[in-house]
């Protein structure tokens, strides 16, 4: 159990959902679901990029929670640009 929360923050994120994510997060920081990855992922505006911090566990939004979402209409696609 200690190796899955070594080098990770809890949070609660501005939808209630609570979960954990790296220590380096920032106030400024996403969290996206991109198509074909296991877990929602941490990215970092920079620019126009974006710059992945690493993985994420939200809790209510794994094992394809966001894809059902997505096919509801409850969220859309975007394209994020990355470095």
């Amino acid at each position: 159990i200690l190796s899955s929360v070594y080098k990770r923050r809890f949070f609660i994120c501005q939808g209630g959902f609570m979960g954990l994510c790296p220590e380096l997060y920032q106030e400024g920081d996403i969290i996206v679901i991109l198509l074909g990855c296991s877990a929602p992922l941490l990215l970092r505006p920079r620019d126009e990029y974006y710059t992945l911090i690493g993985d994420v566990y939200l809790d209510g939004y794994m094992y394809g929670k966001g894809m059902e979402e997505l096919e509801a209409g409850k969220f859309k696609p975007e394209e994020f640009k990355m470095r």
